[in-house]
């Protein structure tokens, strides 16, 4: 009996240390590298509209427990807290394995070298430890029924935290991101040799560039980046007097367009010569091919002046549709700056729609401009920071607004928005260094997460477009192309 007792002693003894040891070690870990540890809070989604107070609370529940093992009167009650808090701990990586890919560790020191399931066995080794010196302590009734009650609370409270935690960043985001690094990955890259070529289009096997400072200018590159083929745009006529050229491709057309004209002049990308020129068309300020010959437009309302949304048909320019409702603005507002934003296109889910510049919102619609769903970015820009000077002559803006989304792309009903803001726990050297894009789901209208893309050099985000599994990027004179992993191709295909 007395070998029993010392066998037993010693155990618990051992079970006390091993979870001071590791308790104080977590601990100090996180503190020493707080800033990080704050910055893997932040963006596990179980947690993460929580950061403020947890990134304190972990460390120091952890040393009060560490401390309670040591002292003579506290250290069997602390034996429980220790059971709790690696219930706790064990539920959460449970959520992470089954619920929340690509997050990283939070634990600190070595432990973050850990696999997730390296990490669960571990933390499951603990637990049962755990229980073993409780019941060796004493096993009753009355022991056995505070395991189970602890055992149910630190279940219940992780997937509590879990579900409110998901609600707060869909429905009311503080501005919080969560960035999937390894669902966006470099792929390679092309030298264009200068910054002033735009995206015009797509085909199966290739992409279409066109110049800003050449605007008969194609550069057709395929899609592994590693050919290109220059091509020039021949004019019916070469003296129209042009001011703002977009043109867009969408085999086997293409389409060589001025707003301020206006006019669309179309040929086949196969000859890249142009067979006809149409004139009786809306003025438009932006514009997107839905198909072949059916265009959406940004236009101004002839009245007012204010920013509308229309489309048209070519074969039938003079009948425009548009909606004067889509595009929301404040009362008294002028209509044009504060509604001022980026139409896109999703020829997948033929879905359009348009993202403000200057407010967290975007308004999704079909291809007849019948309004799908209305989404809040999850910036805090409730409403732009806009102050306009008004005479005689008309006004004009007495400050630069805050750009709240800058760069927009849309397809296979996800929404791509690069925005300029830095989020409430973006690191800082990641976000000076890098571009942001958050994506959208457009079907669940949810924010799902966001990813970097680097600007080497300081060079500037041009613009970027998805296709298939790839984002294609324009940064400084590079085209680059990214891939998406698997588990991000089906974020939208499977919300249809």
């Amino acid at each position: 009996m007395g070998i029993s007792n010392t066998i037993r002693t010693i155990f618990l003894e051992l079970v006390r240390y091993l979870h001071i040891l590791l308790l104080v070690y977590t601990a100090v870990s996180k503190i020493i590298d707080f800033e990080n540890f704050k910055t893997q809070i932040s963006q596990s989604i179980v947690i993460s509209p929580f950061t403020n107070w947890i990134v304190w609370f972990i460390p120091f529940i952890e040393l009060i427990i560490a401390i309670a093992l040591v002292t003579k009167k506290w250290k069997n009650l602390a034996l429980y807290a220790a059971f709790l808090l690696m219930i706790i701990f064990s539920t959460y990586i449970y959520i992470i394995l089954n619920f929340i890919p690509d997050i990283p560790c939070s634990c600190g020191g070595v432990l973050e070298k850990m696999s997730w399931n390296e990490h669960l066995i571990f933390n499951i080794a603990f637990v049962v430890l755990g229980l073993v010196a409780i019941l060796l302590q004493k096993c009753n009734l009355k022991s056995i029924s505070i395991v189970s009650v602890l055992t149910f609370i630190g279940i219940a409270s992780v997937f509590m935290l879990y579900k409110i935690a998901a609600y707060q960043l869909q429905k009311e985001n503080p501005f919080i991101r969560i960035f999937h690094a390894k669902w966006v990955n470099f792929e390679s890259e092309i030298d264009l040799n200068v910054n002033s070529y735009y995206f015009a289009g797509f085909d199966k096997n290739n992409i279409y560039l066109a110049n800003y400072t050449a605007p008969t200018h194609i550069l057709q590159i395929d899609t592994t980046l590693s050919s290109k083929k220059e091509s020039i745009i021949k004019l019916e006529d070469t003296k129209i007097p042009i001011k703002k050229v977009a043109i867009q491709v969408n085999p086997p057309f293409f389409y060589w367009m001025d707003g301020t004209v206006p006019l669309i002049m179309t040929g086949n990308s196969n000859e890249w010569k142009v067979t006809s020129t149409h004139h009786n068309i809306s003025f438009f300020t932006q514009i997107e091919t839905l198909t072949n010959h059916n265009f959406l437009i940004r236009t101004n309302n002839a009245k007012n002046g204010e920013n509308i949304i229309g489309t048209f048909n070519l074969n039938t320019p003079l009948v425009f549709h548009s909606n004067s409702n889509l595009l929301e603005k404040q009362k008294n507002s002028d209509g044009i700056f504060e509604t001022e934003g980026s139409l896109f296109h999703d020829p997948i889910s033929e879905k359009t729609g348009y993202v403000y510049r200057y407010k967290n919102g975007y308004v999704v619609t079909d291809y007849h401009l019948k309004e799908i769903v209305r989404g809040k970015t999850i910036d805090t820009f409730y409403q732009p920071n806009i102050k306009i000077k008004r005479n005689e002559k008309g006004q004009k803006l007495e400050n630069l607004p805050t750009i709240v989304n800058n760069k927009v792309a849309a397809y296979n009903n996800l929404l791509f928005i690069n925005s300029p803001l830095r989020g409430q726990f973006d690191h800082l050297k990641s976000w000076q260094n890098n571009a942001t894009v958050d994506v959208y789901n457009l079907a669940s209208n949810q924010y799902l997460f966001s990813f970097y893309i680097p600007l080497y050099n300081g060079q500037k985000l041009h613009s970027f477009t998805v296709n298939h599994s790839n984002l294609y990027v324009l940064v400084g004179t590079k085209l680059m192309k990214y891939t998406f992993s698997n588990a991000f191709k089906t974020m939208g295909a499977t919300t249809h």
